[in-house]
């Protein structure tokens, strides 16, 4: 069994070049906001996407309300039908803006002003854990290239209060944190950013996680086959998505001394297996892109998506989508 990577053609009207954008998957459909556009140190993008992932044909939805302004970046996270956009880098600053749309009626509100007080967040990851909690880890406002911060907050969509963890974790920016009840509960799983590259597991215990969308996980011959290596090299802008229990971490910087020379993105993949915590690089086929700050996102029983990234100083907003 092997994994196969394929570039989509897409006709019709696509999004421009990005990275460091935000993403969320819901009801068949792929929602996309800003990110860096072509001039990366200078350009925050604020236009919104939707991409039906049957169909594979782009569109931007008619939305009224608080718009989110310029963002990069930033998070993106569906609870109960409404995205919510959180944190990032206006392009000027690092921010705590909450932006809610509604996607029954396309209508977007500004939370920021109604919801308690929290740091500003960018380069942060977010996993929701149940149908009103949104986990946020990483970098906040005391965060510099040196010290990331190490922020552990929860939002609570229901009332909009935050609550921040009585602890702290490994500071890191341009990590991922990945929820995955199907095999655990009572915590989230960290991996990368730029200042270090261990795992880590942040405590949720959350008594009734959401339903998974997709029911299937990797086929065990798949698994079975994988080589089974050391925990890979640190890195950061990479993507993870939870295949059932198994994450599968996809491109990213490597590493470096220098934050500045992060410029190469990598085409490796590795398997985590979250039942023993063994990592996997299994059996690949196709043209797998060098890429970072890109997007990924499980979009059927046996598919997962990317879109957009970097690649030597190069944005994109080519989709290809993996399948096993």
């Amino acid at each position: 069994m092997t994994l196969q990577c394929t570039k989509v053609d897409i006709s019709g009207v696509v999004p421009p070049a990005r990275t460091n954008h935000a993403s969320a998957f819901w009801d068949g459909k792929l929602f996309v906001h800003g990110g860096n556009g072509d001039s990366k140190y200078d350009n925050c993008l604020s236009d919104f996407w939707t991409l039906d992932t049957s169909a594979m044909t782009w569109s931007q939805p008619t939305t009224s309300g608080e718009e989110p302004g310029p963002r990069c970046h930033h998070t993106m996270d569906v609870v109960e039908g409404k995205l919510w956009v959180f944190g990032g880098w206006t392009g000027k600053r690092r921010c705590n803006f909450l932006h809610c749309l509604n996607l029954a009626t396309w209508q977007w509100r500004d939370c920021t002003a109604t919801m308690s007080a929290v740091d500003p967040h960018s380069s942060h990851a977010s996993a929701v854990l149940d149908d009103h909690t949104i986990l946020i880890v990483g970098r906040g406002e005391t965060g510099t290239h040196a010290k990331y911060g190490c922020n552990i907050d929860y939002l609570d969509t229901r009332t909009l209060k935050w609550s921040t963890f009585p602890g702290s974790t490994i500071s890191r920016a341009g990590h991922t944190v990945t929820f995955a009840p199907s095999i655990c509960t009572r915590y989230a799983f960290v991996y990368g950013g730029r200042q270090r590259h261990e795992t880590e597991h942040i405590v949720c215990k959350v008594k009734h996680p959401l339903p998974a969308l997709f029911s299937s996980g990797f086929p065990e011959a798949m698994l079975k086959n994988g080589r089974r290596v050391e925990p890979p090299p640190g890195r950061s802008y990479h993507s993870a998505v939870d295949v059932n229990g198994v994450i599968v971490i996809y491109g990213g910087f490597i590493q470096g001394k220098s934050v500045r020379g992060l410029l190469d993105g990598v085409n490796e993949l590795y398997l985590h297996n979250g039942q023993n915590q063994a990592w996997l690089v299994p059996q690949l086929k196709g043209e797998w892109p060098k890429r970072a700050g890109q997007i990924a996102a499980r979009i059927g029983e046996a598919s997962i998506l990317l879109f957009g990234g970097e690649h030597a100083g190069r944005q994109f907003n080519d989709v290809h989508v993996i399948t096993w």
